[in-house]
């Protein structure tokens, strides 16, 4: 697998070399059907969409408090330039190679690799649309349209749906071989399947708002028919390794915490809710955040805002500066400078980053701890499955279980999640089924004793968002389809702006081609987001 990366790689750079911006993906020396090597674009595809995922998805936790964002304001923290990364490996890395592939696949009888990349240009379609709304489509991979124009955000959606169902015919076909290189089920078309069914139930469940009668109906066949990822070996992930090459496969997030000091910080308002927010500890924290030091520095040269009182709009039950216990990372929209505290802040855990459990340690960080990178991006879990379900059952009433027993079962299956994703010491530390179900028995009765259905959707949503660490996709369309977790972290200046109900569009979408417009501002809210304005903060 190293080297099937290493070679990708080249041809990544070659792709960004060569390759065309949206507006002009006409390229003489790109493969087509007739020449194109199906299991090297399947590789290219694959590979891309994991890049695809981990660029949107690091921007919705920072959107949802899952991590840090700058800021200072929503409008300063992400320029139109922020989005041209991953909107150019969509279309460029994905799309336009699906295109290509899809087809030519179908020609060879390679059904497994025509369904793999049906089910990635799908989530890629669908993922476009979460973020910006309408976006090209039907003419983005014209390669005579250097203008493509945007298409409805509505149509794309059903496009995507259609494409869906697509796999699962392709899966339910003989095909001539499977892929080489399957990075994510390892040649189980069966599972792919499964995944294509749930998500075509994400998406049913991400537009509810919109003809909610017909998606109850088609969320209850999906769950009637008895084939949706619910076990952990079905759980969408992709893996890395702890290989140090060229190019590095070890976790973004290792990389950027353990080789040089903990560069990223760390949201304050999670670990807070984490170790604070109940009367239980959550079971997961030791899993996802590695504390350097056992306690919050008093130097001000390494932590200024510590002899700082809260902004006078903060609320009670916010963090400020610091968490405690030697958990150290910043508050929302915290603009300030970085001192020297790469080895002092609270760095990535074993979960998903592939770093070090938090055993009591208190030692620096370095590039040979813990799972040394070998980390995942948690695409899609089975916990995933059971929290939408819940809310389903809660909000739409659709008959697919009740509603506190899909939240305990998604609890439990995140932390199993966690638990199991690698062997740790000290062993005394691991949360024990007693521990565990604590944790639950707080939530059961937290949700017991919500007044209302929106209070118990907030128990469903805040459990799923705690979830979603290293998922920031799912965890800013459900912010803004519920409007939960409520009470978010606000900024530090009181006023942040308006909150992203869409983001912009990239600078080489709007810069480079004559038929795009920019927004008028990141209010502009897309097709299942039918909630009311300064719905979210």
């Amino acid at each position: 697998m190293n080297k099937i990366k290493k070679t990708l790689a080249a041809f990544a750079m070659i792709w960004v070399l060569m390759a065309c911006d949206l507006d002009k993906l006409d390229n003489p020396n790109a493969v087509s059907p007739a020449n194109s090597d199906v299991d090297f674009v399947l590789n290219q595809v694959q590979l891309s969409f994991a890049g695809l995922f981990f660029g949107m998805s690091d921007y919705g936790m920072q959107m949802t408090r899952l991590a840090h964002f700058y800021g200072p304001t929503y409008e300063a923290g992400f320029s139109a330039a922020s989005f041209d990364g991953f909107w150019s490996t969509g279309y460029s890395g994905v799309l336009i190679n699906t295109k290509t592939l899809i087809p030519a696949a179908r020609d060879k009888g390679l059904y497994i690799h025509a369904g793999i990349a049906s089910v990635i240009e799908a989530y890629t379609l669908m993922s476009l649309v979460d973020y910006f709304g309408d976006v090209p489509f039907s003419e983005a991979l014209d390669a005579n349209n250097f203008n493509p124009v945007a298409d409805d955000d509505v149509t794309i959606y059903a496009a995507a749906i259609t494409k869906l169902d697509e796999a699962i015919a392709d899966f339910g076909q003989t095909s001539l071989a499977g892929p080489k290189n399957d990075l994510y089920y390892a040649g189980e078309k069966a599972k792919w399947a499964t995944l294509a069914k749930t998500l075509k139930l994400r998406a049913y469940i991400q537009t509810r708002l919109v003809d909610t009668g017909a998606k109850k109906t088609a969320i209850e066949a999906l769950v009637a028919a008895n084939d949706l990822v619910d076990t952990a070996a079905e759980d969408f992930n992709f893996k890395y390794s702890n290989t140090i090459a060229n190019p590095d496969s070890r976790h973004p997030y290792f990389t950027g915490d353990y080789l040089a000091g903990s560069g990223y910080y760390k949201s304050n308002y999670l670990m807070h809710e984490m170790y604070y927010g109940k009367s239980v500890v959550d079971p997961r924290i030791r899993y996802y955040f590695y504390r350097q030091v056992n306690a919050t520095t008093t130097d001000v040269n390494e932590l200024s805002c510590i002899v700082v009182e809260p902004p006078s709009h903060y609320l009670p039950e916010w963090p400020f500066c610091a968490v405690g216990d030697g958990y150290w990372g910043r508050d929302f929209a915290d603009f300030s400078g970085t001192p020297p505290d790469t080895y002092k802040r609270t760095a990535f855990g074993i979960y998903p980053a592939g770093g070090r459990f938090d055993g009591n340690f208190y030692a620096p960080v370095a590039a040979t701890q813990g799972l040394q990178g070998a980390g995942i991006l948690p695409i899609y879990n089975s916990a995933n499955t059971k929290f939408m379900l819940a809310e389903a059952a809660l909000t739409m009433g659709a008959n697919v279980g009740n509603a506190k027993t899909l939240l305990l079962d998604g609890i439990q299956r995140s932390v199993d999640k966690a638990k199991n994703f690698a062997t740790v010491t000290p062993t005394n530390l691991i949360p024990s089924t007693t521990a565990v179900n604590n944790y639950k028995a707080f939530v059961s009765a937290q949700y017991d004793a919500a007044a209302t259905d929106s209070d118990k959707l907030e128990v469903i949503v805040k459990e799923y968002w705690i979830s979603l660490f290293g998922n920031g996709i799912d965890a800013f369309n459900t912010y803004r389809r519920t409007g939960k977790p409520g009470n978010l972290q606000a900024g530090l200046i009181s006023n942040m702006g308006k909150a992203y109900r869409s983001f912009t569009y990239p600078s080489v979408y709007v810069t480079r081609n004559s038929n795009a417009t920019q927004k008028t501002d990141n209010t502009v809210q897309v097709f299942w987001d039918t909630n009311p304005a300064n719905f979210i903060d």
